[in-house]
């Protein structure tokens, strides 16, 4: 994790005075850093765009992006209850809509594909650029319906 992050292992204990308070640290950054690629997946203001504008960026973006060592760590530790289960559901509400309006099925399996490409990345991504994009374009076109 330092190594991603450019420091050294002294130069983060330097900065944070406790593991907490990294883990917290790293947990902000990487939810914030999410939050970031479906905006610009989004291609406008947030408040602009629509529920399903939104969760069609969350599966672009999730689909584009570049899975980090702390994205995995995190992503398997959300299933606990409490702080980190709280940040993934405000960010999952924000960007699926699910807070505002019921997802159908299709658009809950569309999301769950998306997870699963995900997780493939992180494991091992051997799959074809054309496979890739053939997939996300079945998701997108599942949120529609």
């Amino acid at each position: 994790m330092a190594a991603e992050a450019g420091l050294t292992k002294g130069g983060l204990q330097y900065h944070f005075t406790s593991k907490d308070e990294l883990l917290e640290a790293v947990e902000h950054e990487t939810w914030r850093r999410l939050d970031d690629a479906a905006l610009r997946a989004l291609g406008k203001e947030f408040d602009e765009s629509t529920p399903d504008e939104r969760l069609e960026a969350l599966i672009r973006s999730s689909a584009a992006g570049e899975v980090r060592t702390a994205d995995l760590h995190l992503a398997l530790n959300t299933s606990v209850s409490g702080r980190l289960s709280d940040l993934r559901n405000t960010f999952m509400d924000r960007w699926t809509g699910r807070d505002l309006r019921p997802l159908t099925a299709w658009q809950w399996t569309a999301l769950v594909a998306s997870d699963g490409l995900w997780l493939h990345d992180a494991l091992d991504g051997a799959h074809t650029s054309e496979h890739r994009e053939e997939s996300v374009q079945i998701m997108l076109e599942m949120i529609r319906k």
